[in-house]
């Protein structure tokens, strides 16, 4: 019996040795598997991971391109003789220009009005002019034709803009519009519309208007100067607040100091070089928190924290005849769609060179899965 029991226990030995050496067989040939799908995948998944994050960075890279300048005009639809002893120096020290207004009862040497001499030398330092609508002439072509007689007379080229200083705009006036030149309809945005209305119709631009000093105007300004392609106009009239009506001198009141104050906002944000130029997307570190609700002391907060050299870089808006402002908004229209198809090729390209990669990877892992059934 002790004999069988040794030959019992031999065997079991020798089973579990040999199945021990079955086994140290079975995962060498596994690691060496293993091993040879590293040296096969290994670069492939790394090159895989750098193609991932390249093309998950475009967007960002891409944006920096995607950046174009908002532009503003303020307006003066009365053409007021004080305009260029009051308006104009104040503008010009600042690097502003305006647009004048030109209707059937606003022009140069009428009651109160500027000069022709005073006009022209507006439009020679960069200023524009736009039509003002008169809903009094009923009759389109009247109230074109008196234009542009008053054009001809003073030598003046035909505005391709109309601004509407009520509600009275209607969309089937549009075929009139175009019919006379007009390129860009100025509304009124006081009656609900967006201030920074930007809106391409056919051949017209559109865009909105709001008085000059009006509650929140600082915010929206500061607003469209972070939007791309917008535009905004504020309109300016002057009253006996400002000017002594017989005298035409100024008063140096609280109105005159509140439209200073108005256009000294407007210095770092103002832009004069190119329109199309790059910027860094700013914003304040993500631990720091503001337990405020008031825009305007949030904003104050958040420039704070903004480095100067971060500062330099902070969106800007161009101040610009309409024909400009035009100009940029389609340019900026034109530029979104070419970077886009700019980006969407990139993307598309990477995408490929990824799924190229995803299908050499995928037979690598089927050839190493067929090795471990046999």
């Amino acid at each position: 019996m002790k004999i069988v029991k040794y030959i019992a226990l031999i065997l079991v030995v020798a089973v579990m040795f040999f199945g021990w050496k079955y086994m140290n067989k079975l995962e060498a040939e596994d690691s060496a598997r293993i091993r040879k799908l590293y040296v096969q995948a290994e670069p492939l998944e790394k090159q895989k991971q750098d193609l991932v994050a390249q093309r998950d960075a475009l967007p960002k890279q891409y944006a920096l391109e995607f950046r174009d300048y908002a532009t503003t005009q303020i307006l003066f639809p009365k053409m007021e003789n004080q305009i260029y002893s009051g308006a104009y120096p104040l503008m010009r020290e600042r690097n502003i220009t305006g647009v004048l207004g030109i209707s059937p009862t606003t022009y140069p040497d009428n009651w109160n009005t500027l000069t022709k001499e005073q006009l022209k030398a507006l439009l020679a330092d960069g200023w524009g002019m736009c039509m003002v609508y008169e809903n009094a002439w009923g009759d389109w072509n009247y109230f074109f034709q008196a234009v542009e007689s008053l054009c001809a007379a003073y030598e003046l080229s035909v505005p391709t803009t109309i601004y509407y200083p009520g509600n009275d705009y209607k969309p089937e006036d549009d075929t009139v519009l175009k019919e006379h030149g007009i390129q860009t309809v100025v509304v009124n945005a006081s009656d609900g519309r967006s201030s920074t209305v930007t809106d391409v119709t056919g051949d017209l631009w559109f865009t909105g208007a709001m008085p000059w000093g009006y509650t929140g105007s600082d915010i929206d300004l500061q607003l469209l100067a972070r939007t791309d392609g917008a535009n905004m106009t504020y309109v300016m009239t002057f009253d006996e607040t400002w000017f002594d009506p017989k005298t035409g001198d100024s008063k140096n009141t609280q109105e005159e100091q509140s439209f200073k104050a108005f256009l000294d906002s407007w210095k770092e944000m103002l832009y004069f070089d190119s329109p199309l130029d790059s910027m860094e997307q700013l914003k304040p570190d993500s631990s720091i928190f503001i337990n405020t609700n008031d825009k305007e002391q949030l904003y104050e907060l958040y420039l704070q924290e903004l480095t100067p050299d971060q500062q330099v870089l902070l969106p800007r808006f161009r101040s610009t005849t309409y024909e400009q402002a035009r100009d940029f908004h389609l340019q900026a229209l034109e530029n979104s769609k070419e970077k886009q198809a700019e980006l969407d090729g990139e993307i598309a390209k990477l995408d490929a060179e990824i799924a190229d990669l995803d299908q050499q990877l995928s037979e690598i892992y089927a050839q190493w899965n067929a090795s471990k059934k046999k």
